[in-house]
């Protein structure tokens, strides 16, 4: 990066005639500032060796552009090689009062990967590029900005939008350009479309609420019960599942609301196993006593002693007759279709050995938040994090031939199970993603729901489960954590 003049470009040869003649003349020649556009300007070091290659010394390390940019639509490219995997970089525009964090437009970008954005420019600007913040070498591999015409921004505004969200796709487009949220004189609509792109780019921000997905792409694609019924009435298999629960002193009306949710189920082949683990308080007893009256298929365990949750969670198991062993936490709640989506998928695939599903968490309100949207299996990402977690099922012969839980992992018994399992299957196919909400986990008090940090023996029982995993292996990898 250098002092350097914009490049505009050059027309491309027409034929000759007076056809050609005209195009050339409409063509227009839209401006290309690249990276010899840019200097530094801000806690930068250049290198000697290579133009491309600069040290950042600071948090707020800045590049400015020579030349001042005409009002407009523009392509911004950016591709970086990083000190760190991720980065945001920050575009701010002068309009003549200054630069602002309200007129800053940013980029969450990968390192070493491509990423374009669209700005627009209501007058005349000077502007400003910030790589990073942090310090670092990085390299600048690809930095180009680009005029581009109104029509072509708005169809490219229109495509990313309907991409991510499918209200976007029906909305009609203006003959006037969407601007700047402060921008006077632009149509609501216009600016409601602008705003939504941008926040595409915005790390951290939710262009589609939670709340909306649910009622726009969820709902909508739930089986009536008389349709599961009517599906199920052709399988040839009907698996039971033993729902295993080890309880503890739970709140009284949570664990109304998690038995309630497994009373709920569309799908009818269950039993819910629950080991009450000597609980305390007098109403968990009550509760489970009149469940359990109330539903043959409850099945209660009441130790004598309190053994923490390998105990409780084993001895929940020793009433386990099911095909499948279905996890579920004692304050926590199935989807009303959870049993099903799972024997649905056992349809497909008869020999799976592990299933699981995607979750979300309950707030302290009872609101679905925070959803967790799985990939297929993927050995890499669950030697990482225990992504299996919830809604997860094991197949019963299995999780007897590993052991069941282990004394000595509390905290990360069910990722300690869950390698031990994987550890055994062959066929990678037999573990099943459902990519459906089927557990909402709550958000209580003290719950790793919220973060290990409120259990951290959770992370060192996790570290413990993985090294176990790789040394029963005879794998030569030590595990660590950071932070």
């Amino acid at each position: 990066m250098h002092n350097g003049t914009a490049s505009t470009g050059k027309i491309k040869p027409q034929r000759r005639g007076l056809i050609g003649h005209a195009k050339a003349m409409f063509r227009k020649v839209w401006p290309i500032f690249t990276s010899a556009d840019w200097v530094p300007a801000r806690q930068l070091q250049s290198s000697k060796h290579d133009k491309r290659l600069f040290l950042s010394t600071g948090t707020d390390p800045q590049f400015r552009l020579v030349h001042q940019v005409t009002a407009g639509w523009y392509m911004l490219e950016v591709r970086l090689r990083l000190p760190t995997t991720f980065a945001e970089i920050r575009l701010y525009p002068d309009l003549g009062e200054g630069e602002s964090e309200a007129t800053a437009m940013p980029m969450r970008i990968r390192t070493e990967q491509l990423v374009k954005r669209l700005i627009h420019l209501p007058k005349t600007a000077k502007l400003r590029f910030d790589p990073m913040a942090t310090e670092g070498l990085f390299q600048v591999q690809h930095l180009r900005l680009t005029k581009v015409s109104q029509a072509f921004a708005l169809k490219r505004v229109r495509q990313k939008l309907a991409a991510k969200h499918p209200m976007h796709a029906r909305k009609p487009l203006h003959a006037k350009p969407a601007a700047f949220p402060h921008h006077h004189g632009t149509n609501h609509s216009d600016m409601q479309l602008w705003a939504d792109y941008c926040k595409l780019f915005e790390s951290g921000s939710e262009l589609v609420s939670y709340a909306d997905w649910i009622e726009q792409v969820e709902l909508p694609q739930l089986p009536e019960r008389a349709t599961q019924a009517a599906e199920m009435a052709d399988w040839a298999w009907q698996p039971r599942f033993s729902i295993v629960t080890p309880t503890y002193n739970t709140d009284a009306a949570m664990l109304r609301a998690c038995l309630d949710s497994v009373l709920a189920q569309s799908y009818p082949h269950w039993e819910l196993c629950i080991a009450d683990d000597a609980s305390t308080l007098p109403h968990v007893r009550a509760t489970l006593a009149a469940y359990a009256k109330r539903d043959g298929r409850i099945k209660v365990s009441y130790r004598p002693v309190n053994g923490h949750i390998v105990a409780a969670s084993n001895t929940a198991l020793e009433r386990a007759n099911g095909d499948f062993v279905v996890l579920l936490d004692h304050d926590d709640l199935l989807a009303p279709h959870a049993l099903f989506a799972v024997a649905q998928a056992i349809q497909q695939r008869p020999t799976a050995q592990l299933i699981y599903s995607d979750e979300d968490k309950l707030d302290a309100s009872g609101q679905r938040c925070d959803p967790y949207f799985k990939p297929d299996y993927s050995p890499d990402l669950l030697y990482s994090q225990n992504y299996f977690c919830h809604l997860g099922v094991y197949r019963r012969e299995l999780v007897h031939a590993v052991g069941g839980f282990r004394q000595g992992y509390e905290g990360s018994q069910d990722y300690d199970l869950v390698l031990r399992c994987v550890a055994c299957i062959s066929d990678p196919r037999d573990v099943v993603h459902i990519p459906q909400v089927l557990y909402h986990w709550r958000m209580a008090d003290g719950s790793t729901a919220g973060g290990h940090g409120h259990k951290p023996y959770a992370k060192d029982a996790a570290r413990k489960a993985l090294q176990d995993h790789f040394d029963d292996q005879s794998l030569q990898v030590q595990v660590s954590t950071n932070g």
